[in-house]
């Protein structure tokens, strides 16, 4: 009688195993296309990033900390299927911008959008350490926050655990350039300096 409880048993565990085997594999086939569409974004950068960078280093050649005061360029990956490599611009007729703008024009046609920008790009990320030592001012020692700029949303974003106070004190000193995200969960601190 033990023999057939063994077999059953057996068949059982089997089924079981088969059935976490098939799942697994189902699972790995449903991740697919996002695998296919990280390896898109991957295959456009290295597409554009040698053609963009190239034309900067080359039009700015002999003044290769400008480029950063006429505009900044970023990566839009909303449409996956169709991903573009966007130029913020805040200095429209700079000479050295619409000789880049026009080469990657050439070279890049429609991969390549241009956006003006409404404040100076390179201001706004030399304003990012002064908003950092604001906020560390006024934060609690144990308090987690995290300080970065946006390109695409020309924001420098603010995330941490702050009362309607701290929010109000920070856009009312640093204005309409400041996004708060209030959010209790703890950031992870970059180093330990």
């Amino acid at each position: 009688m033990r023999k057939p409880t063994a077999i059953i048993l057996a068949l059982s565990v089997a089924a079981v195993v088969l059935g976490s085997v098939s799942f697994t594999v189902q699972n790995a086939t449903a991740k697919e296309p996002k695998k296919n569409e990280s390896q898109m974004l991957i295959t456009f950068q290295r597409e554009v990033i040698p053609i963009v960078e190239e034309t900067i280093k080359k039009v700015y050649s002999d003044k290769p900390n400008l480029f950063s005061k006429q505009g900044e360029y970023y990566f839009d990956n909303t449409d996956k299927n169709n991903p573009k490599v966007v130029f913020l611009i805040y200095k429209e007729n700079a000479l050295e911008l619409q000789s880049v703008l026009s080469t990657l024009k050439e070279k890049l046609a429609n991969k390549i959008t241009i956006k003006k920008a409404k404040y100076n790009p390179e201001t706004l990320r030399n304003l990012v350490p002064k908003v950092a030592d604001y906020v560390g001012s006024i934060s609690s020692e144990s308090s987690s926050n995290s300080i970065s700029f946006s390109a695409p949303s020309e924001k420098i974003i603010i995330r941490g655990d702050f009362s309607d106070k701290q929010v109000a004190d920070i856009k009312k000193r640093f204005g309409e350039v400041i996004n708060v995200i209030q959010s209790k969960t703890k950031n992870i601190p970059l180093s330990n300096n």
